[in-house]
């Protein structure tokens, strides 16, 4: 499933669970996704902009260029998440969980040479 805008689902009783599914270039623009999961996708170029992933799981899945702008990540789990690139200046991340192998990514915007 490709680009498809789940930004414009009522809310109402709206909840996610998926498994090994392709969901890249969707849009979850300010949506309540929290709970829902998301374990082996590839979420690549997906936007999450303004969202609420709090208590949410996204591991192990591929988030090249995805869109986290001021969205919610507190509790979330990113366990096995590869390839983010999440600003904490600008989203909430308190109790989120991540490899300890990807957590460096969180320092991406800040241009450091780690060695």
């Amino acid at each position: 499933m490709l680009g498809l805008s789940f930004d414009t689902c009522s809310d109402f009783g709206f909840e996610m669970h998926c498994k090994r599914c392709i969901l890249q270039h969707s849009i979850f623009y300010k949506m309540d996704l929290r709970q829902c999961s998301f374990e082996h996708c590839n979420l690549s170029e997906a936007d999450f902009g303004e969202a609420d992933l709090s208590d949410a799981v996204l591991s192990d899945c591929n988030l090249e260029r995805t869109v986290f702008r001021y969205t919610n990540l507190e509790k979330a789990n990113l366990i096995g998440a590869t390839n983010f690139t999440i600003d904490p200046d600008i989203n909430k991340l308190k109790g989120a969980r991540f490899s300890a192998s990807e957590v460096i990514r969180l320092l991406d915007k800040y241009g450091l040479i780690i060695e």
